[in-house]
Formats: structure tokens, C-alpha cells, sequence
């Protein structure tokens, strides 16, 4: 029998169940993001990862946050890879529940496109969502940016997609990527804001049996995170069936947090939640 194949996650999600249980509080399992984004509130300044293999949902999971948390102030998005209209039609895609190569491709339906202009114009006349992105974008830069932000009105949070694609302008065999992860740590505290970032991890963590990121995954930022969140995508390695039917589905695993659990334990009892 012919394997099922995962589906786009932008905008097609077969289905939103997100349920936790843990030594803090337990939820029953909704239809919704609402666990997830009353997990992370109110959003404390510090420095917050969300990492996982490219394909398990990372950028799902991110999209989710921008919009759906109420951070009461404009929030700053630097997209490093410089690709802004790329993300911008990422964030449609979640917000419109349309797949991204619909978008893409300009394959929408007559009741896609509809959706698609209303979660434009939404987008486009939301003044507390700034989108910047340059190639060559480094730590420096976003600094500096952010503290121009912020001398002008107050910043919510400062998103950066991609912590990979952060450049620098050092020769890499002297150079660290925990700098970055230090700069970014010395805006949350300066700003007293989270700093949000996005980290795509390597395959080595496929070659143990259950195939899910911990904490010591994410290296470059282990040492300055303080909350770390890893995604895990079942249809990337097994049939997921559901009552015989095909899932497609994330599981967000929260393998840190300095707010609430300062001193996790070793057994299997942090908060998960299933997208």
C-alpha cells in the first residue's frame, strides 16, 4: 500500500487539536491554538526558540504565535533570508487556512481568493505588524534596528526567522553562533521584550528511535534560551492514522522554560501540545 503523503502545512492542517499534560495544568483537548498561545502568556522578555527539522512545522507553529498572541504592542519581524513577500504570503496562508502553493502558484478558487484578499487586507492595515528583511542581516543590524524601533514607539516583540541564515561578518572557524544567540539574549533584556527565533536543526536527531528534538538539539542557543519549543511532524516518518483516517498533524514539545519549570526533570512530563 502506497504511503500517505504529508500535506502542506500552510493553511492545511487536516485538523487543530492541541492538548497538554504536565505538572503545572492540564487541558482537555480542544480544536483550537488557545492552550498553545495561553501557554506562553503573558509573554515575559526573554529570549524563546521554536526548532525543529525543516518540514516539522517550525514556521506552522511560529505563524501561529504572530497571529494569534496579543502582545498589546507593534511587534518587529526580520525575515533574514530577505525574502519578505515570501513570508508575508506564509502568514496569508495561516490566517486564510489556504495551502501556500495555492498562493504560489495563483491556483486559488473563487472562495481562496476571497479569503485571501480579506487576510491581505487585515495584514496590510495592521499597524503592529512591521516586516523588514535584507540579505546580509546580522545581529548587529537587528540591534541597531530594533533600538531605532523602539526610540520612535514602544516594540511588543522582535520575531527573526531563521537563526541559520543570520549572516556574519567574521571568518566562520573563529566564530560562534552563540554570540548571535547572546546579542539576541542582550536585546530581550534591554528592550525587556521576548525575542522570538526560529531554528531549523540537522538530521542527526533522525537517528534515534523516536526522531523528537530535545534541548540539547538546539546548541547555539541552548546556553541563552529560555523557553524552547520543538516541533515534531509524525507524517514524516509513519503513517498517521486517526481512526483509520490520514493525519497530518504537529507535536510541540516544550523542552524548556526557565519561567515555570526552572529545574525541569528528566522524565517525559513537559507540557506537549498537537497541531
Amino acid at each position: 500500500m502506497m504511503k500517505n503523503q504529508p500535506i502542506p502545512l500552510n493553511g492545511a492542517v487536516d485538523y487543530l487539536v492541541i492538548s497538554m499534560q504536565n505538572n503545572f495544568h492540564q487541558v482537555d483537548e480542544k480544536t483550537s491554538s488557545e492552550p498553545l498561545i495561553e501557554y506562553l502568556s503573558p509573554h515575559l522578555p526573554g529570549l524563546y526558540v521554536i526548532a525543529g527539522r525543516p518540514g516539522s512545522g517550525v514556521s506552522s507553529v511560529l505563524e501561529t504565535i504572530i497571529l494569534g498572541s496579543d502582545f498589546n504592542s507593534p511587534i518587529l519581524i526580520c525575515v533574514t533570508d530577505g525574502l519578505v513577500e515570501h513570508f508575508t504570503a506564509r502568514l496569508i496562508a495561516t490566517h486564510a487556512n489556504i495551502p501556500l502553493d495555492r498562493i504560489l502558484r495563483a491556483q486559488m478558487d473563487v472562495a481562496e481568493w476571497y479569503r485571501f484578499q480579506g487576510s491581505f487586507a487585515q495584514l496590510k492595515d495592521n499597524p503592529n505588524v512591521h516586516i523588514i528583511g535584507a540579505h546580509g542581516l546580522n545581529v548587529v543590524h537587528i540591534h541597531e534596528i530594533c533600538l531605532g524601533f523602539a526610540t520612535e514607539q514602544e516594540i511588543g516583540a522582535v520575531i527573526i526567522d531563521n537563526f541559520q541564515n543570520i549572516a556574519t561578518e567574521k571568518p566562520v572557524h573563529s566564530y560562534s553562533k552563540m554570540e548571535d544567540a547572546r546579542v539576541l539574549k542582550c536585546i530581550s533584556t534591554e528592550l525587556e521584550i521576548p525575542v522570538i527565533v526560529t531554528s531549523l536543526l540537522g538530521k542527526e536527531l533522525e537517528n534515534r528511535p523516536n526522531k523528537r528534538p530535545c534541548a540539547s538539539d538546539i546548541t547555539s542557543l541552548n546556553q541563552y534560551m529560555d523557553i524552547a519549543l520543538s516541533t515534531y511532524r509524525p507524517a514524516m516518518y509513519l503513517d498517521n492514522l486517526i481512526d483509520g483516517e490520514f493525519v497530518d498533524n504537529i507535536e510541540v514539545n516544550v523542552v524548556k522554560d526557565v519561567f515555570k519549570n526552572p529545574m525541569p526533570s528528566l522524565n517525559d512530563s513537559s507540557p506537549k501540545f498537537f497541531m
